[in-house]
């Protein structure tokens, strides 16, 4: 009883929001409004019973001195936070915005270099591995690629008023070479660009076919 229930009611609400495609209309608009209250709402729960309960209020009610001491550090960051709300009070609420912007700022720096700079240079180094290209198959000309594609990407980010191979407004042969392969970055760059919009493409179109696949199923036109 329960799975039928809410296979209507996921129904119903899938029409809600396909109803966008007549125009912007009350129906789509409530819709949305069920859908961004009801991930509030979860949010909520879901940050209350594995966040705030065991990280925050069990250990400042049973836990010892050492946990009590630290669950107050976020406990007074996220009343200060609370402050923003008070234009009179708004300036005590910086202490904590600047403990997040800097947490976060190290986290993304630190994401950066191991997941993205440190992988991509061991990448590009592999392509000036002695070993013949024979013997490394096709993995050497991946490397080679990606040496290429890394090189001149970089190149295409290169600018300046005025280059230093440069003499009297023409460009000699180190200039054109840099102009070349900044060129040639710019086509690995779309090469890039358009691989990740092919696959967001891919999977939205995934999604919808699921939920027109649902539809199809809840109306008994497929089994």
């Amino acid at each position: 009883m329960i799975e039928t229930v809410g296979t209507w009611v996921a129904f119903a609400l899938t029409l809600l929001i396909f109803s966008l495609l007549l125009g912007d209309n009350p129906l789509y608009r409530l819709g949305l409004h069920i859908l961004i209250g009801v991930s509030l709402g979860y949010a909520l729960v879901v940050g209350w019973t594995t966040v705030l309960v065991p990280k925050l209020i069990v250990p400042l009610l049973a836990g010892s001195l050492q946990q009590r001491l630290v669950a107050l550090v976020p406990l007074v960051l996220g009343m200060l936070l609370l402050t923003k709300a008070s234009p009179r009070l708004g300036g005590l609420g910086n202490v904590a915005v600047a403990f997040l912007i800097g947490v976060g700022a190290a986290i993304a720096v630190g994401g950066a270099v191991l997941g993205t700079l440190l992988p991509q240079t061991a990448a590009t180094a592999a392509s000036l591995n002695p070993m013949p290209l024979a013997e490394r198959g096709s993995a050497a000309w991946i490397a080679l690629w990606t040496l290429i594609g890394t090189i001149t990407t970089l190149l295409t980010f290169t600018f300046s008023t005025r280059s230093p191979w440069q003499e009297g407004g023409a460009s000699t042969g180190p200039a054109r070479l840099f102009g070349i392969a900044g060129r040639v970055g710019r086509i690995f760059l779309m090469v890039a660009f358009g691989s990740l919009y092919a696959g967001a493409l891919i999977a939205t179109i995934a999604v919808l076919v699921d939920r027109v696949a649902f539809v199809l199923r809840a109306l008994g036109v497929v089994s």
